[in-house]
């Protein structure tokens, strides 16, 4: 072990002594909130807007450091409304220490500081658990694990819940660095790679410990299945911890079985798929506070708690027919999560739209939808019609709702505008309005 990680191993003060420093990247460590083996996470700023963020520092040799790094830039890639948004990565030094870092989306609270004060209702257990169940099914379907599912790693921005991101793996990849081992490791762990039923394991344990306060206990390093409290789960959650908390890998429930258990006579979660995928994290106003405790979670980005505004909603979905996904591009036609092909004009000196991309938000995500939120993106399209860069000339109160604009800009194709007869380059304006009752998209030549 590297001398700089035996000196940082989860020694606040060892951390705080960085507040106010910059690191390479321009990123300012604003505020200590936590630690972990390790790592520590402070509040930081990005972008020219100085958008405020959290930056996770973790200490490891160079090796380590170059897979997270590689982790890190793969889990980026991902983008779902319930899963913790990954930034900028690299490595930066600080004193004597080399380190890594990503900088993420910053969150209001996390499930480890509500249970301390109380268990969480059964209709909050659900609601949260449908969420995380959603993400963790995404993830599973790309192959992915999420490697340390815990009430600390379940965080909140306005009302939506999110998973964190920076310790996805895929599926057979070697495990991160070993920390302690606790009751939300599977059994199995440190001898197989990341796998989906480990998973499954700390969901399990998340569940009991939601609802009781307590992780189910195992007497012994080697004991037999846990010792689950059945009188305080009611149903579903004491069958989906009995079937996830099964010591044989194999025999432990699939995520799909989860989603089934928590929603027995409908199961229909959309998956949206625009350029891989079009799923995200919204923002809203801030919950009211309620509680200011420390986090010691690696990946714990919260300040304040929130309370039961994050868990109880009483508005109701917009009815089937506000729920289709619209373009003004396209005239009104639905653009149902695909690509939209349009019949094309004759080319004139701006050129015409030639195949549009409009956004398809999950229900979830536009629950949270208060008016009318707008995107402007413009893009740079060449003598083909493709696009060759994006940039934001409005980007909206929302992160989610801008990854989306600009991630469905990007696919946008075009009939070249005319220079001297010949194809040129060109410039376009993509405004995306996202409602509760559509997504638009209106596109605008830039002259030239």
């Amino acid at each position: 072990m590297a001398v700089g990680v035996q000196i940082l191993a989860n020694i606040p003060e060892q951390w705080r002594q960085w507040e106010g420093q910059v690191i390479e990247g321009g990123f300012p460590l604003r505020q200590y909130v936590g630690s972990s083996d390790h790592s520590a996470v402070f509040l930081t700023e990005r972008g020219q807007e100085r958008r405020r963020a959290a930056i996770k520092l973790v200490v490891s040799d160079p090796e380590n450091t170059k897979a997270l790094i590689s982790g890190w830039e793969r889990a980026r890639a991902l983008v779902h409304p319930h899963l913790l948004g990954l930034y900028e990565t690299g490595t930066c030094r600080l004193g004597e220490v080399t380190m890594g870092y990503v900088v993420m989306e910053a969150c209001e609270e996390d499930l480890s500081q509500i249970l301390p004060h109380r268990a969480l209702t059964s209709a909050e257990a659900t609601e949260m658990l449908q969420q995380v169940v959603d993400v963790i099914s995404y993830l599973h379907g790309k192959g992915m694990a999420h490697g340390r599912i815990k009430p600390s790693n379940i965080l909140a921005s306005g009302e939506q819940v999110k998973l964190s991101a920076d310790s996805l793996r895929k599926v057979g990849d070697s495990l991160h660095p070993a920390d302690t081992a606790t009751i939300y490791d599977a059994p199995e762990k440190g001898t197989t790679a990341a796998s989906l039923a480990a998973d499954m394991w700390s969901l399990g344990v998340t569940i009991v410990e939601a609802l009781t306060q307590q992780p189910p206990r195992r007497e012994g390093k080697t004991a037999g299945e846990p010792i689950i409290p059945a009188e305080n789960l009611p149903a579903p959650f004491g069958e989906i911890a009995r079937h996830c908390l099964q010591v044989d890998p194999g025999k432990r429930w699939r995520i799909d079985e989860v989603s089934n258990a928590l929603t027995p006579t409908a199961n229909t979660r959309p998956e949206p798929v625009v350029r891989r995928t079009s799923e995200s994290s919204t923002s809203k106003p801030a919950p009211s506070r309620r509680f200011a405790l420390p986090i010691v979670a690696a990946v714990a980005l919260v300040v304040l708690l929130a309370g039961t505004k994050l868990f109880h909603r009483t508005e109701s979905a917009p009815p089937p027919e506000e729920r289709s996904t619209t373009s003004a591009a396209t005239s009104g036609q639905p653009a149902n999560g695909s690509s939209t092909q349009t019949s094309s004009p004759a080319p004139d000196a701006a050129g015409s739209v030639a195949h549009e991309v409009v956004p398809d938000v999950p229900l979830s995500a536009r629950r949270t939808i208060t008016g009318t939120i707008r995107v402007r993106v413009k893009v740079n399209v060449d003598p083909a019609g493709n696009v060759t860069k994006t940039s934001f000339e409005t980007r909206g109160p929302s992160e989610y709702f801008a990854r989306l604009a600009q991630q469905s800009a990007s696919a946008w194709k075009f009939v070249p505008r005319q220079a001297d007869g010949q194809p040129a380059t060109g410039e376009w304006s993509l405004t995306f309005e996202f409602s509760r009752a559509h997504t638009r998209a209106v596109p605008k030549p830039i002259s030239r």
